[in-house]
């Protein structure tokens, strides 16, 4: 499922974090619908299987650093800080993917300001509505 939506949205798989995988995109909105084509990809898989597979995303954007063909920087740390807020089924992003996407036609909801480690500032976060 992950591979196929990276391959529909132009995504680039950088790394597998532990139990996670860290994605880039050129477009934010391909990122975004990505993100909704995995959600929605497993839900439709769900019954079908013995138990079903449930992951949260987090999106950010910005320019990070890269070597060795890995990324890093505030934008990375930034992405991987969402991610946690997130539970099992949600999509969260920072307030700049949400701005970027201005005249997109996606739900996003508002989760408030939150404190995220190693950010001195509050980051606003919303969620992103896959559900038809």
């Amino acid at each position: 499922v992950l591979d196929d939506a990276l391959e529909a949205h132009r995504g680039r798989k950088v790394k597998h974090t532990g139990d996670g995988m860290m994605a880039s995109f050129i477009s934010v909105s391909d990122a975004v619908e990505c993100a909704m084509k995995i959600q929605r990809d497993l839900a439709t898989q769900a019954s079908d299987l013995p138990a079903p597979i449930n992951v949260r995303i987090g999106l950010s954007a910005g320019e990070p650093a890269e070597r060795h063909e890995d990324l890093f920087g505030s934008a990375v740390n930034l992405a991987s800080r969402v991610c946690d807020q997130a539970d099992a089924g949600q999509i969260f992003v920072a307030s700049v993917v949400r701005d970027l996407c201005i005249g997109k036609q996606y739900d996003f909801a508002s989760e408030g300001l939150q404190e995220l480690k190693g950010f001195d500032d509050p980051v606003q976060l919303f969620q992103v509505n896959w559900q038809d």
